[in-house]
């Protein structure tokens, strides 16, 4: 997500809600929660990416503790491990992500999007995005790209779309062909069609 993602736990988290929370930028615990990873102890595997994200997010040993000793963690103890961001009397876990939303949301949403998606590359995540994003904005202010954009409005791309049908399928070509202003058939391989 492009925007901030708080978490708030207001009940346990085990398993499968754990890695959810684990996708937030902020973990926000009310003091009566605990976290876990009780799979192994049923027998299957953690799902979801689980361990990878998990391990990324907190590191391995507490994870380890959770998914093979079956340690279960209370808010304070999962605040120290750095599993949870903050702990809050119950009840007030919405409040204070409001309140951090609020914090958030006065800084430049363009500049906290573009700060998350280099910390999660840092992290090993989203480094896709980052890249293409990056690249993106190089371009964008460019005379070249001013430039691009005017060439291809001065000469409209037309559309030529024919169905063909063979035994299996019916086929809908789009093609576009830029030809100094005309646009010509292609025949299904591709070829400009001959009269």
């Amino acid at each position: 997500m492009r925007l901030p993602v708080i978490a708030v736990f207001d009940g346990d988290a085990f398993g499968g809600g754990l890695e959810l929370a684990a996708c937030a930028d902020y973990r926000v615990a009310e003091e009566q929660v605990l976290v876990g990873r009780p799979e192994t102890g049923i027998g299957v595997v953690p799902g979801w990416s689980g361990t990878q994200r998990l391990v990324r997010r907190f590191g391995a040993q507490p994870v380890r503790r959770m998914a093979v000793f079956g340690e279960v963690f209370a808010a304070g103890e999962a605040l120290g491990l750095g599993i949870v961001d903050s702990v809050v009397p119950q009840g007030k876990g919405l409040s204070a992500a409001e309140n951090l939303a609020r914090s958030s949301s006065s800084r430049s949403r363009r500049a906290v999007e573009v700060t998350k998606m280099m910390i999660n590359a840092a992290g090993g995540e989203e480094k896709e995005r980052v890249i293409d994003s990056l690249a993106g904005a190089a371009v964008a202010g460019t005379p070249e790209l001013a430039e691009g954009i005017a060439a291809f409005r001065e000469n409209a791309v037309r559309f030529s779309i024919r169905n063909t049908t063979d035994d299996k399928h019916q086929v809908r070509l789009a093609t576009w062909l830029r030809t100094r202003g005309s646009c010509a058939d292609l025949d299904n391989d591709g070829t400009p069609a001959t009269a």
